[in-house]
């Protein structure tokens, strides 16, 4: 290529380079249909802290907010006998469905004399369902377990606590923050785990 060739090509790709402006950037983007729907009733927030299978530690955590529409029973309500209520609530990692969305949190507690001065507060069951706890080695282990809070001892669990609890009667919104400790023979990570998390979740009453 001549010297008089290579200055010409040199300066058309100049030309062409400055002849276009910078584009705007465009708009968000907006949610999906039944998005608001999925997420109007709160979440659960984990935070995961302990050893992997392979012996090597870790943290993680994450926020699990999609309610199914179709299970209220089971992931959204709460019953009231009296001064005493119960809370069953689940949240969903992403939107749930039978087959490929089965990643959520869930719990059971107990909330006795409610209001009351004698109220207590008894953190029953927890649940992490299907979790797959990816690391930033490009490896991954499975959570998938049932903590049996009301047996502390035989089922491995210690320090647990639930703190700054409190039920609107009028909005019924849930909050509380929690905490609690499994063993390595409770546990996929097969060492102990420390779990931690708050609750922020708006629930429906059963009125049957």
């Amino acid at each position: 290529m001549t010297n008089l060739l290579k200055k010409l090509t040199k300066v058309t790709a100049i030309v062409i380079a400055t002849s276009f402006a910078v584009g705007c950037s465009g708009e968000d983007g907006r949610d999906g249909v039944g998005f608001a729907d999925l997420t109007k009733y709160g979440s659960i927030s984990i935070s995961l802290d302990g050893t992997r299978p392979d012996n090597l530690p870790f943290t993680k955590s994450e926020v699990f907010k999609f309610t199914p529409t179709n299970d209220v029973d089971d992931y959204n309500s709460m019953y009231r006998s009296g001064d005493n209520l119960e809370f069953y609530v689940g949240r969903f990692l992403s939107a749930p469905d039978d087959t490929y969305q089965e990643t959520y949190l869930e719990f059971y507690l107990d909330v006795t004399d409610a209001g009351l001065a004698t109220e207590s507060i008894s953190l029953e069951n927890f649940a992490v369902n299907d979790y797959a706890v990816i690391a930033d080695d490009f490896t991954y282990f499975r959570l998938s377990d049932y903590y049996r809070l009301y047996d502390p001892i035989t089922y491995g669990i210690s320090n647990l606590t639930v703190t700054n609890y409190s039920f609107n009667d009028t909005t019924n919104r849930l909050r509380f923050d929690y905490s609690f400790v499994v063993d390595g023979a409770n546990n996929d990570s097969n060492n102990e785990l420390t779990i931690t998390g708050t609750v922020n979740v708006v629930v429906l009453e059963d009125i049957d």
